[in-house]
């Protein structure tokens, strides 16, 4: 078979992170494509906070630089992950009769100093003004279980405990200003103590933590949004401290876009506008054959010269077949490489790449990845019917197009939660299954969130099915 048609022996990578990193790591080295400058906005500045869509490649920065930090005898890095963090223990680990959310910071602030103090253990280079008393710390948060490299579920876990008790170092003994506090809730006390104690750490080593997971965490409680708020606003007030007192520890989150703007509070647009980087591939909305997401798969690939131009120099319905790949995503890496991938496994001994194969390789990446997506999206925003179940509802209708009338009324046929319904819209509308049909002077507008982050889904408008969910629904 000619080699330029031979997409078998191409590796495209995996849909998660994880498994890349342990399959073919090099895609995640020396292949990470990094035009956006999420690299150094990670490392230097102000930048803490990474948001994108699923799929966006949020999880393949944070194992990126994990990667990139183990090559360096002088720097420190560890990811965290929040996909099994249990929000029950966790709102048990500050004790009295408050109302939970007023104990998130001390909690969350606990947990960071932990795993900061955990981090700075392993640099044998750390100089301190008190070096018994830093030492004290170290071996007695060893004592009580929390080091070396606990997950934060085990660290939320063992501290709600009703059996937990503080086994505080001298130190760390309550002054007059916490005298009226039990050594068994002395946690506020030991974070106060605890901050000054790092604050005084100096070295020349580079320490970065890095919070992943958070697009496992799928929940309707207000309270866990709440929880996670406080999360992102702890990390900024703990990374400004750092800051200030000249200490190399710097805290990473990466989160779904759509899970950010679900969690409260006052600061929460200024963070985003000063310390804040959205992960955003869809960049050329007039120029669609530049997208960021053809340079992207030309460094993935690692080979020379342009892999469209070898590969997929051919048209399909009249339209180039790099641009008809490309509308069958939400533009988004994983979308991109899984279509590509399909397709290659598709691809048989001898034979040419055409329209037809193309086209039989992105139904299978349909029917067997976009749609599970979908669903997964789904997951924690239904409860009388599954994810399939609502997936399965919306292809009933066989049409791309379809009114809210109609929607309602197939609801209210198949005896579907009604009150559940624009709840699930509003998720297919997030992660861009669907799209709404806007009219305005100009005509009518399709409109689907990853073309535009700032767009809402407004009940009333139709809705358009994304190309991709449509080929695995078996609507024209």
């Amino acid at each position: 078979m000619s080699e330029n048609y031979n997409l078998r022996n191409i590796q495209f990578g995996f849909s998660r992170a994880e498994t890349e990193r342990t399959e073919a790591p090099s895609l995640l080295m020396e292949r990470y494509f990094d035009e956006l400058g999420l690299i150094d906005s990670a490392l230097d500045g102000p930048t803490f906070l990474f948001l994108g869509n699923k799929g966006a490649g949020k999880s393949a920065l944070v194992n990126h630089l994990d990667l990139q930090f183990q090559n360096k005898y002088n720097n420190f890095s560890t990811i965290y992950q929040l996909e099994d963090f249990s929000f029950s223990n966790f709102s048990k680990i500050i004790r009295g009769d408050q109302e939970p959310e007023s104990k998130f910071p001390d909690a969350w602030a606990w947990i960071l100093l932990i795993i900061s103090l955990e981090s700075l253990s392993r640099d044998q280079g750390v100089l301190h003004p008190d070096p018994n008393a830093y030492q004290q710390t170290i071996k007695s948060l060893k004592e009580m279980g929390f080091m070396p490299q606990s997950s934060l579920r085990h660290i939320a876990n063992l501290t709600s405990k009703k059996t937990f008790k503080l086994n505080i170092p001298y130190v760390f003994e309550a002054n007059d200003e916490y005298i009226k506090i039990e050594k068994v809730n002395d946690i506020p006390m030991f974070v106060h103590n605890m901050k000054k104690m790092i604050c005084n750490a100096r070295t020349t080593s580079k320490h970065i933590i890095m919070l992943d997971g958070l697009d496992d965490i799928l929940t309707t409680r207000s309270v866990q949004y709440k929880s996670l708020g406080s999360l992102v606003f702890e990390v900024d007030r703990m990374n400004d401290l750092f800051k200030q007192n000249n200490v190399n520890i710097k805290f990473i989150i990466v989160c779904r876009i759509d899970l950010y703007e679900k969690i409260s509070g006052a600061n929460k647009n200024k963070i985003r506008q000063d310390k804040c980087k959205y992960i955003d591939w869809y960049k050329n909305p007039r120029n669609p054959d530049r997208s960021l997401l053809f340079d992207m798969v030309n460094k993935k690939t690692g080979l020379p010269g342009d892999f469209f131009a070898k590969y997929f120099n051919f048209k399909i319905f009249s339209h180039d077949a790099p641009r008809f790949l490309l509308d069958h995503t939400r533009h988004t890496p994983r979308d991109f490489l899984m279509a590509l991938k399909k397709i290659a496994e598709l691809q048989k001994d001898g034979e040419r790449l055409t329209q037809n194969l193309v086209l039989s390789g992105l139904r299978i990446y349909s029917t067997d990845y976009f749609v599970g997506e979908i669903e997964d999206e789904l997951e924690g925003y239904t409860r009388s019917n599954s994810p399939k179940d609502w997936v399965e509802f919306i292809g009933m209708f066989g049409k791309r197009r379809i009114s809210m009338k109609e929607i309602e009324r197939k609801c209210s046929e198949m005896r579907y939660d009604a009150s559940e319904l624009h709840q699930v819209l509003k998720a297919l509308f997030e992660c861009s299954a669907i799209g709404t049909v806007i009219n305005s002077g100009n005509g009518e507008h399709y409109t689907f969130r990853y073309r535009n982050r700032n767009s809402n889904f407004v009940v009333g408008n139709d809705i358009s099915i994304h190309v991709g969910l449509r080929k695995a629904l078996n609507i024209p």
